[in-house]
C-alpha cells in the first residue's frame, strides 16, 4: 500500500512539475482592438467598414496561446438611390503559434466559432423600399501577424457562412503577456 501511495505521489509531482506553462512570458493577456479596418466579401457592393474586438488569452507555453475573440464589425455603402448597412458579430476560440523569442515575434493562428450577422438595404426608387437578411453559423478565422511588445498587428480572414466573410486588418493593444 505504501509503495502505491509513493508511486502515486511521485506521478502527481511529475505531473505538476511538467505542467506546460509559459516560462518566459506572463501567461494571461488581453488583446484590445479599438479599431479594425474591415473589408467585406459581399456581392452587394458594400464598402469598407470598422470593427472592434477584445480577446482574452492564455499562454499554454512560450509559443502557443489560446484565447476567445469577441468581435463586432460594421460596414456600409450608399448612393443617391440606395443605402446599405451590414453588421457581423463573432465569438471565436483561437489558437496562435508564436515564432522565436523576445519582445517582437511573428505569429500565425486559427480560430473557429460562431458568426451572426444581418444586412439591410433601403431603396429610394419607389419599389421595394427595404430589404433585410440575416443569419448565423460556424466559421473559421486564419490569421497572421506580429506582436511588438504590447502592440499587435494582425491580418485575419473571417471565413463566415451566409455571405458574412470579411478581411480584418487590426491594430491592438496587449495588456499583460509581457516577458518576465
Amino acid at each position: 500500500m505504501n509503495k502505491i501511495l509513493l508511486t502515486l505521489a511521485i506521478a502527481i509531482s511529475f505531473a505538476f512539475s511538467s505542467n506546460a506553462q509559459s516560462e518566459s512570458y506572463v501567461p494571461f493577456r488581453v488583446h484590445i482592438s479599438p479599431f479594425t479596418y474591415v473589408i467585406p466579401n459581399y456581392t452587394k457592393g458594400y464598402g469598407a467598414g470598422a470593427g472592434i474586438s477584445i480577446e482574452p488569452a492564455y499562454a499554454i507555453n512560450d509559443n502557443f496561446v489560446a484565447g476567445l475573440k469577441l468581435e463586432a464589425a460594421l460596414f456600409g455603402a450608399g448612393t443617391e438611390t440606395s443605402s446599405s448597412i451590414g453588421a457581423v458579430g463573432s465569438y471565436i476560440l483561437t489558437g496562435d503559434y508564436y515564432l522565436g523569442e523576445g519582445k517582437s515575434r511573428f505569429f500565425g493562428g486559427l480560430g473557429v466559432g460562431l458568426f451572426s450577422g444581418a444586412t439591410a438595404a433601403i431603396y429610394n426608387t419607389g419599389t421595394t423600399p427595404v430589404e433585410a437578411a440575416g443569419g448565423s453559423g460556424f466559421g473559421l478565422v486564419p490569421r497572421v501577424g506580429v506582436q511588438l511588445s504590447h502592440f499587435r498587428l494582425a491580418a485575419e480572414y473571417n471565413l463566415a457562412p451566409k455571405n458574412m466573410s470579411y478581411l480584418g486588418l487590426k491594430a491592438a493593444i496587449t495588456i499583460g503577456g509581457g516577458m518576465y
